[in-house]
């Protein structure tokens, strides 16, 4: 906002959410008219600390980049990797694939973060084993309990990540982790 109280980059705005009510005003919101839907000198702003370890991996000299269903697959692997590892509750470890640039092209991350507010520590005990956690992934990716076609609750499916099911698929997950941990010179062994 200026000193005077306005801010030019929200004269005139359109809705913030699109209102089938406001496109009898050309598209304006109708705030613009309204003195009092005009709030000056608040500050926004939130705070929600927590714990995070993210993941950014691509393969070979080319950086092949894993798709959305790989990662997605991916981090729910790592999820109960490190949970399994740190004896604790997957529940209380969430996850997201996010997107990044990296080397100047779009490239998809896998993060852990902890859901305790304030966190609890958990998420970035990723980072002290990354090799033993690769390992796990794979293990979990193999699904040898039920060698399910794609997903199970053997290996990806829980209690929420059933609302990811178009993008469960261990096998083309497991496929980037084999390449991966061949990269890494980590194999079967």
């Amino acid at each position: 906002m200026t000193a005077a109280g306005t801010s030019p980059g929200l004269a005139n705005h359109r809705p913030l959410r699109g209102f089938k009510s406001q496109q009898a005003k050309g598209g304006r919101c109708k705030g613009n008219d309204e003195s009092f839907a005009i709030q000056k000198h608040r500050a926004l702003g939130g705070l929600a600390p927590t714990d995070v370890f993210e993941l950014q991996v691509r393969l070979g000299e080319h950086g092949t980049r894993p798709t959305k269903t790989q990662a997605t697959s991916m981090v729910i692997a790592l999820r109960q990797a490190l949970a399994g590892r740190l004896g604790i509750d997957r529940r209380e470890l969430g996850f997201a694939v996010t997107q990044h640039t990296w080397d100047a092209e779009p490239t998809l991350a896998l993060a852990l973060f902890d859901t305790a507010a304030g966190g609890a520590g958990y998420a970035p005990r990723a980072g002290d084993d990354i090799n033993a956690l690769l390992l796990s992934m794979r293990e979990t990716l193999q699904c040898r309990e039920r060698e399910c076609d794609r997903a199970c609750h053997g290996c990806l499916l829980a209690y929420d990540t059933d609302r990811f099911d178009g993008l469960l698929d261990r096998h083309a997950a497991l496929s980037f982790v084999e390449q991966l941990l061949s990269d890494l010179g980590l194999g079967e062994e």
